[in-house]
């Protein structure tokens, strides 16, 4: 069991060594480390806090000089299974040189073009320290015990893994950015081919060639680096099998370095050596007339880089062709199943989770996902019913759960429907902008985002965003219906503004109510908000003083706080109180303000908005 264990901390009684649960390595550190724990226990009730507290200090001084490695930080609960790096075996240039671009993390050459530098410089794999600083972290306690040790600054959060400095995220950058004379003395280390071992490929290069050495056209296209003997009649059976096997191992000595790429989350080079093995593994298998079920697992491969790069109709295609070779993978099932999803096709999904269960009716993970694609389905059902019968608490709640079912666009979508609903606009308008930035091509969410924006108050972007969801998808009724009716909304708005300006308050108040019928906005959007304020201060200059009490009202109370219609509201009741109060005007207005309203609505104004 591993044990919480910081920097100077000895409450662990683990014996499994230091690299495994943050503990001491030698056993008489482990002795002394328990002894110290047992003394302290049994004396705490006859110390003062004061005294327990140095006593503690003196023995973890004392463990630490017994100790032969310190454990500054805790250790993460497992090491990855493979190195994210590069090879230091492959690397022909003197460790001397290399020595502070090797990863401290996985021990491997940081990657080309993931490689992260931290402000104490250091330089890591980009995927080795986000792992690192997911796991690894100080707490608070921790970080005041060693301070009041070490007589500096707390430091909570994570530690650098070499120097023992506190980092945070914000302060990592790419080394190519932070230090780019670094980066180019990185790009010139010398290597040789990462794949050498299994297609004794000879190649040698500057480390910032291997990726263009790997998918080039004209190595490891199943030829090999062997010389072959002249073909006789006799030998053609011979060569043929040797071309094969060498066009198979180099299908899968770049099959796996596609796997290092992805497990360092570099997804784009990832993508392309995935390709190369599938251009030499069906090469091969047109010339030799051989079995293709093996490349299915190239196209899955290929399919889970598409994926994290939200290419889900590449992803969509890969999965298909995988089944085609090999309709019992399960892999290819599974991202089948999740690429439809994410791209909104729940119909889809539901049908290709059907067949998974078909063809591969034991398998648990599928069984798992078809009862998950079902609860989505039923879910986004219920979401639009009660969006259909105007009950957004009830629709944002059912969407919330078909979100954490499965995340995915159409859940997501429906959450910001139900937010503009609820007059939440700002919100989603932020909750359509992740959607536009994982798939900049789903007209679904530019026609949201354009209508919550038009719905603000916004028409300049909301109107370029409907536009955009049109030129994407012409034939979206949604899209269409929005735009025309935003469209003329707007207009509505202009003319009764600039009727405002030439004092035409009667063609003002006509296209106000225009305004607002037309664009049917709710009630607590900001749209009617301010369409009702301005009106009301129409309904004030033609001194209609119930209509612009009841219009601020409903105004002041959908915006909390907004200036312009607090006190559009106060000059309204001060004005609909002095007509009250003379005596020819006693019936002007409604009797149920009182002389008062109006002034004290005033000062409250004032100082809500020095």
């Amino acid at each position: 069991m591993r044990s919480k264990v910081g920097r100077g901390a000895f409450f662990s009684t683990a014996n499994t060594g230091f690299n495994n649960a943050g503990g001491f390595a030698s056993p008489m550190a482990r002795s002394v480390k328990v002894c110290a724990r047992r003394s302290t226990l049994a004396g705490a009730s006859r110390l003062s806090p004061t005294s327990l507290r140095r006593r503690r200090v003196t023995y973890r001084v004392i463990i630490r000089r017994i100790s032969p490695v310190t454990p500054h930080f805790p250790r993460p609960a497992s090491r990855p299974s493979r190195a994210m790096g590069f090879p230091l075996a492959d690397v022909l240039t003197s460790d001397d040189l290399i020595e502070e671009f090797a990863c401290k993390i996985c021990t491997e050459l940081v990657e080309y073009t993931k490689c992260s530098y931290t402000k104490c410089g250091h330089v890591f794999c980009s995927s080795c320290l986000g792992k690192w600083m997911a796991r690894a972290g100080t707490s608070w306690d921790e970080a005041r015990e060693d301070a009041a040790m070490n007589g500096t600054n707390p430091v909570v959060g994570t530690r650098c893994p070499t120097c023992n400095t506190g980092i945070e995220r914000n302060t990592v950058s790419d080394l190519k950015l932070a230090s780019p004379l670094a980066w180019r003395l990185l790009g010139r280390v010398k290597v040789r081919c990462p794949t050498h071992t299994r297609t004794h490929c000879g190649w040698q290069g500057d480390f910032s060639e291997v990726d263009a050495h790997l998918t080039d056209s004209k190595s490891h296209t199943g030829n090999g680096s062997r010389e072959k003997a002249p073909r006789t009649e006799g030998t053609d059976a011979c060569a043929d099998d040797q071309n094969e096997t060498d066009a198979t191992t180099n299908a899968e000595a770049l099959k796996e370095q596609g796997n290092a790429k992805f497990s360092a989350k570099a997804f784009k080079e990832a993508i392309q050596l995935y390709s190369k093995a599938i251009s030499v593994a069906e090469q091969s298998v047109a010339n030799a007339g051989a079995d293709r079920t093996h490349i299915a697992s190239y196209y899955s491969n290929r399919a889970a880089a598409w994926l994290h790069v939200g290419a889900h109709k590449e992803c969509v295609e890969d999965c298909r062709k995988a089944l085609v070779m090999d309709e019992l993978h399960v892999k290819a099932h599974l991202r089948l199943v999740k690429a439809l999803c994410e791209s909104s096709d729940v119909s889809g999904a539901s049908y290709a989770a059907a067949v998974a269960l078909k063809k591969v009716p034991l398998n648990r993970e599928i069984a798992q996902v078809a009862t998950t694609v079902e609860m989505l389905a039923a879910y986004l059902a219920e979401g639009e019913k009660q969006l259909d019968e105007n009950d957004p608490v009830g629709a944002l709640e059912t969407f919330t759960h078909a979100n954490d079912a499965v995340p995915c666009a159409v859940a997501t979508l429906g959450i910001a429907k139900s937010e503009i609903l609820l007059g939440q606009c700002d919100r989603a308008s932020r909750t359509t902008l992740q959607v536009i930035k994982r798939d900049s091509g789903n007209s679904s969410a530019y026609t949201t985002r354009g209508h919550a924006l038009c719905l603000a108050d916004d028409f300049d972007q909301g109107l370029k965003h409907l536009k955009e969801a049109l030129r994407l998808d012409p034939d979206h009724r949604d899209a269409q219906r929005i735009f025309r009716k935003m469209k003329k909304t707007f207009a509505s708005l202009g003319k009764a503004r600039e009727a405002v300006k030439v004092r035409d308050f009667e063609q003002a108040e006509t296209a106000y109510t225009d305004a607002i019928s037309i664009s049917e906005a709710p009630e607590k959007s900001p749209l009617f908000a301010v369409t009702l304020g301005e009106r009301g201060n129409v309904f004030l200059r033609v001194k209609k003083f119930d209509d612009a009490i009841s219009d601020c009202t409903c105004c002041v109370s959908q915006i909390r706080r907004h200036r312009p219609f607090d006190a559009t509201y106060g000059v309204q009741l001060a004005s609909a109180t002095t007509t009250i109060s003379a005596p020819e005007n006693k019936t002007a207005c409604s009797p149920c303000v009182s002389p008062n309203t109006g002034r004290k609505r005033l000062t409250l104004f004032v100082d809500n908005h020095r």
